[in-house]
């Protein structure tokens, strides 16, 4: 019960994508097919990930045509071509698989990354959903993103094979990895981020297009997801208490814009329902303050 397929989204991301390479290559348990997926870069990324697909067979590549670049929707729609890709040819090639996983492109991972998420899964068969921390370097020092331990990071997580099928695979949706972590509550499945796992990141979450524009982006997410007024200005104001500080206005910015622009929010009944039913109780709980207050 440790083997895993692993899907890693990549747009000119030629500073980066070597170490990551070097870092999934080094991993105590490596996965049994790693498929890379290339939104259309126009630097070096395609020819270094073909180098290294000459001395790793476990690595296949896909590269779909060009088009910008799009942390909402457009994310979802890469990260599916890479998991249909990988699943249809595990059945081709008679491959089996345990889990199912994600990694970005500008990630280093500890060489025991993913054989401890292994060990999470099997100490506790109800987990569904689990992620390592995200750290980035400020200086000599690593910095943990600080978010609710019950919020696996979309960015370096695995999925039970059991889990990824219950909750119907990889959806095309905005906010894709909040929306699969709301439907594996759902079903029963724990979702859980160890922090003491760690990846470390080249750059902040949300920052690929400028943290302003990253989190316009994120208030965008939050009003498809039928998310209450109030949730969204509680939101703001944590992030407005915590460094980089301005990043709640264009949070708030992006939530009051789609409400505005009364832009489409999602058409499946189970999200709108968890999202609406939210208790302001729940998501002030104490838990959640004294993460905020380490900030």
């Amino acid at each position: 019960m440790n083997s895993y397929i692993l899907i890693t989204p990549v747009k000119d991301e030629e500073k980066n994508i070597q170490n990551l390479i070097y870092s999934v290559k080094e991993q105590t348990i490596r996965p049994v097919l790693w498929v890379i997926v290339d939104d259309g870069s126009k630097d070096n990324t395609s020819m270094i990930i073909k180098n290294a697909m000459k001395n790793e067979k476990c690595i296949a590549y896909v590269r779909l045509k060009e088009g910008c670049r799009d942390i909402g929707l457009h994310i979802s729609v890469v990260y599916k071509a890479g998991f249909d890709f990988a699943i249809d040819y595990c059945k081709k090639n008679n491959i089996e698989y345990d889990y199912v996983g994600v990694v970005d492109g500008d990630m280093i991972l500890e060489d025991t990354f993913f054989e401890k998420l292994i060990n999470k899964f099997d100490e506790n068969q109800k987990i569904g959903i689990a992620s390592g921390g995200v750290y980035y370097k400020q200086k000599s020092r690593l910095i943990l993103e600080t978010t609710r331990v019950d919020l696996p990071r979309g960015s370096c997580r695995l999925i039970r094979k059991e889990c990824f099928e219950d909750i119907g695979g990889y959806l095309i949706t905005y906010a894709p990895d909040t929306v699969a972590n709301a439907k594996a509550k759902l079903r029963g499945w724990g979702v859980v981020q160890f922090k003491e796992i760690k990846a470390v990141q080249s750059r902040k979450t949300s920052s690929a297009g400028g943290l302003w524009k990253g989190y316009m982006i994120r208030g965008e997410e939050t009003y498809f997801l039928y998310c209450r007024p109030i949730h969204a200005i509680l939101k703001c104001v944590r992030y407005l208490v915590s460094p980089p500080f301005y990043v709640g206005l264009p949070y708030f910015m992006g939530y009051i814009t789609g409400f505005l622009c009364k832009r489409k929010r999602t058409d499946d009944e189970e999200i709108k329902r968890y999202f609406q039913s939210r208790s302001i109780k729940k998501f002030l709980r104490k838990q959640d303050l004294a993460e905020a207050a380490k900030n």
